[in-house]
């Protein structure tokens, strides 16, 4: 059995549709069905890992093939726990972000000072680098 997600196996199935296409037109084709179909996997993953109850027909619903109930019981946990992960990281992303704002503009106003930055010429110009590559950063 063929991975269904290999270039190769894609970029046959590709190839088999797109015969009169150039070969790279054909590479970036199968990059993109490939792109698509781990996508179509995930939803399926998604819709498979539902609670029943917030489905709209339940005994409609076709499990995935070859997922046992603990797998699901599995998943479920591991989706909450990415769910609450990904929470944390934005809400501190935000706050960082301010932060990081906030020193910049510290650190501007310092290295306007000429003597703060013959200090640090002198005496620590690897730092002096450091916060000039950060005062020169167009977007945080």
């Amino acid at each position: 059995m063929t991975d269904p997600y290999s270039h190769q196996t894609t970029y046959i199935e590709t190839e088999n549709i797109s015969s009169g296409v150039k070969p790279l037109a054909v590479l970036s084709q199968s990059q993109v069905l490939q792109a698509v179909r781990r996508e179509v996997v995930y939803v399926r993953t998604l819709v498979a890992n539902t609670p029943k109850e917030q489905l709209l027909n339940p005994e409609k619903t076709k499990q995935m093939s070859g997922l046992k109930p603990e797998d699901l019981a599995r998943m479920e946990n591991e989706s909450g726990n990415v769910e609450q992960d990904y929470k944390i990281a934005k809400d501190s992303y935000n706050v960082d972000v301010y932060h990081l704002t906030l020193a910049r503009a510290y650190v501007r106003k310092l290295l306007g000072n000429a003597k703060i930055v013959k200090f640090l010429a002198a005496k620590h110009a690897d730092m002096l680098a450091e916060f000039q590559m950060l005062i020169a950063l167009e977007a945080l």
